[in-house]
This record gives C-alpha cells, structure tokens and sequence, in this order.
C-alpha cells in the first residue's frame, strides 16, 4: 500500500508540473493574444501566420529527432551526441532554405511583408536548438518539474513581455516575431541549465541509423500532421486573403488553447508511461479507454459552452473589432472532442511504435483538411471551418481504430467511453443556455455575463458533487479521484 501511494503521489507530481507548464504557456498565449488583438489588425496577424506556415515545417522536423530519445529502451552517450549534432544540422539546413525561399513566399501567398518576417523568424532554429535534446532527456527521465520551470521562463521572461513591450512601442507584426524568439531563446537556455549533456558536432554511424529508424516513421506522421494542421491556413491564406486568415487564425486559436492544454499534459504524461509497458496490451487497453473517456467527459460540456457563450467570448479576449470571428469559432469549437481525444492514439502509436501505421493516416487527414478547406473557401470563413471540423472527426476515427488494433479492443466499447461526455455535455449545454438567455437580458458587459455563468455553473457543480458524486463523476472520474488521493489501483 505504501509502494502504491508513492506511485500515485509520483504520477500526481507528473500531472501537476506538467500543468503547471503547459498552463504558464497557454495562460502567456491568452494574455498576449488578447492584448494584441487590441494593437494589431487581423491582416498583420494573417501575415504571422503565413509566415508560420513555412517555418513550422521547419520546425517540425527538426523536433523529430527529441521522441526517438524518449521511446528507445537502451539509450548510450552516442545516441545523445548524435542527436544533438543531427539538431544542429537540420538548423543550418533550415536557416539557409528560409532564406532563400523568403521571396517565393511572399509571392506565394501576395503579401510582400512576409519575406522579412520570415527571414527574421527563421532565427528560430538557432535558438530552439540547444534544448531540443535536454527537453527529450528531462521528458524521458519524468524530470516534469524542470519543463515546467522552462516553459514558464520562457512565457513569462521572453513571450508576454516582449510582446506587450514591442506592440506597446508601435512594432506592429514585429511584435509577434519578437516574442516567439524570446521565448524560444530562454527556454533553451532553462532546458540546457537543468539537463547538460555531451555533444558532438558530427553524428556516429550506428546511432544514427538507430534514431533515424523511429524519427523516420515519426517525421512522417510529423509532417503529415503539420500539413493537417496548416493546410487550412495554406489554402485560406492562399485563396482568401491575409485579413480572412487573421480572422480564421484567431478563432482555431481560440479553440485549440484548451486542447491544447489538456493534449500536451497528456502527452508528457503518458507517452514516457506506455512506452514503459508497449509490451502490456491489458495495461494499454486500460490507460487508453480511462484517457479518452476523461477527455468526453471534460471537452463534450466545454464545447457546449463555447458555443453558447460564443460572443462574449471573442468580445472580452479578442474586443469589439473581431465579431467576424465568432460564426467560425462555434463551428471549431463543435469539434473539440476530436482535435483533443485524437491525442490520445497519437500517443498510443508513438510509444508502441507504430510510426508508420499512424504516418498514413496523418497523411490522409492532411488531403481531407486541404480539401475540406478549399471546398469551404466558397463559403467564406465559416465554410472553411465546417470542412476543417468535418476532416478532424474522421481522423478520430480512423486513429482510434489503429489504437483499437492496437489495444486488442472493439467499435462499441469505445462507442460506450463517449456516453458520459454526451449525456453531460446535453445537460451542461440546456443549463448554459437558459443562464446565459435569462443573464443577458440584464446584463450587457460581456466580461459580466461570463463570469455570472461560470460563478451559477460552479455553484449547481458544486451541490451535484455533494448530493451525488459517483452519480456526477462515472467511473472513469471516481477513479481518477481515487488516483489522485493514491488509492486507485492499475
């Protein structure tokens, strides 16, 4: 029993820091995105956001290298050394092509700004690199604590500051450039502090093909999934215009801030964990049934809200100019159940190496949001988001039937994980309403509104738990309560 509370207590820590830090980032995200919404048009953040279209690819490749660390079993020094010299290799490799393709950029997507932006971003390579390797490290030896402390550096010394500064100071689209560059900077700094490590400049033969072997498979699931998620902002950018993507961009981010919190915790949490134990089918099955009905429990009545209290949302984080973006963000929002549960097989395969099954089918959800978003493109805004939401439910799909493969389990027990998420969501979504409706008669500050709502809903929350917990928090909620106190059992 003492072993199990030290266990639990430990996996508690996980969670904890790994919170704490992907919270610190979402929390810098939010504050700088709703105070340059305030300075910047929605055209200077279209052309941030092409410009990142271009280099992400970058960066998503070069980030391939970190999970081969993670999930190998047996990691010598030459795995180490040669990581990092395979990092600053592509970083050399990344520079040079962003500049050079600058120009054809520009001329790409018609926006002649984009060639200095892109170039001046392109320093991101440069400053990611020296804590590419430390992050895989700290990742695999569970030291989330140290994450943590690096994204918080690096949100809070680099991202908000400079950014507020800089859009303070009149900077405009520099504003954005700056803080990404920061962050990046000081981040790695933290990262390479807490976790030093040998390095070479020339990677060895062997390791480098022992890596290669998983970072290939990765890289193209990697790249596969980076075509995913900026296909949409390549084809609105591309056809549209750069003030159509600046507002698209503003409702996906709003949108992907929760999932993408709840995601990466469940990413640094799980995936050192189920690559300890690929080999336990029963033990994957179990973790990955309890993963993904917490997430339908918990993201089925947040995107009801969100599409309830849409327009006080955009109002209060992005103000008054951006009321285009609410029709968009209620569509993305309806499908937040999958662009956060499909995390949870994207886990899976990584860490029971099934790369290149999950590569294929990240390559087929790259076609359905490239076509998704051209075929809305005739619809404006929103038809662009009901394509990208439609292409994003079937990638859940068809990623949970590879973990279904995988974990030995069927169609109707994953149908079952869904049914409390449903049945709260329904309910979470009737109260919303009738709140919202009777509140807004009354009251017109949107700020007011969402805060009276969210005071009502923890108020009803709160007298439900107290009359019936198990009744209000399943199986799935009791059990993770129960792991929390360190009494659950595996």
């Amino acid at each position: 029993m003492h072993m199990a509370r030290r266990a639990y207590s430990k996996r508690l820590g996980w969670i904890t820091w790994s919170s704490l830090g992907l919270g610190a980032q979402g929390t810098g995200q939010f504050l700088l995105l709703a105070i340059l919404a305030r300075y910047l048009t929605a055209t200077e953040f279209g052309v941030v956001s092409a410009t990142m279209i271009v280099i992400g690819l970058g960066r998503t490749l070069q980030t391939c290298i970190g999970p081969a660390l993670v999930q190998r079993d047996e990691l010598r020094p030459e795995h180490v050394r040669s990581a990092f010299a395979l990092c600053v290799l592509i970083a050399a490799a990344m520079v040079a092509v962003m500049w050079l393709a600058a120009p054809l950029a520009a001329q790409f997507f018609r926006v002649d700004e984009i060639s200095d932006v892109m170039r001046a971003m392109s320093l991101l390579f440069v400053c990611q690199t020296p804590g590419l390797v430390p992050e895989a490290l700290l990742q695999r030896e569970m030291r989330l604590r140290a994450l943590a402390i690096a994204e918080v550096v690096g949100v809070a010394a680099g991202y908000v500051p400079i950014g507020i500064g800089c859009a303070w100071c009149g900077l405009g689209v520099w504003s954005l450039v700056a803080a990404h560059i920061g962050q990046a900077l000081l981040k790695s700094t933290v990262l390479l502090i807490a976790r030093p490590h040998e390095w070479a400049l020339l990677p060895t033969r062997r390791e480098t093909g022992e890596l290669l072997y998983f970072s290939g498979g990765f890289a193209a699931a990697a790249l596969a999934n980076y075509a995913a998620s900026q296909g949409d902002n390549f084809v609105v950018g591309r056809w549209m215009s750069a003030a159509h993507l600046g507002i698209y961009g503003r409702a996906y981010q709003l949108m992907a801030m929760p999932a993408m919190f709840l995601g990466e915790v469940v990413d640094r949490v799980l995936f050192p964990l189920m690559s300890r134990f690929q080999s336990d089918k029963e033990r994957l099955r179990r973790a990955y049934g309890r993963s993904v009905s917490l997430i339908a429990s918990v993201m089925t009545p947040a995107a009801v809200a969100g599409i309830v209290l849409a327009p006080e949302i955009v109002r209060v984080v992005l103000g008054p100019g951006w009321g285009e973006v609410v029709p968009p963000f209620r569509i993305l929002i309806s499908g937040l159940v999958f662009r956060t549960g499909y995390k949870i097989s994207d886990v899976l395969a990584r860490a029971t190496g099934t790369v290149y099954a999950r590569a294929w089918r990240q390559m087929i959800f790259a076609v359905l949001i490239l076509a998704g978003a051209f075929a809305g493109t005739a619809a404006g805004v929103t038809g662009v988001a009901i394509g990208i939401v439609t292409a994003i439910g079937i990638n859940y799909l068809t990623m949970a039937g590879l973990s279904l493969r995988t974990t030995g389990s069927n169609w109707s027990e994953f149908a079952a994980l869904h049914l409390r998420g449903l049945v709260s969501g329904t309910i979470t979504g009737a109260v919303v309403l009738l709140l919202a409706q009777a509140i807004r008669g009354s009251v017109t500050d949107p700020l007011l509104v969402l805060l009276t709502v969210a005071v009502l809903m923890l108020v009803l929350l709160g007298a439900a738990l107290a009359i019936a917990p198990r009744r209000v928090l399943g199986a799935e909620g009791t059990w993770l309560l129960a792991m929390l106190l360190g009494e659950a059992r595996e």
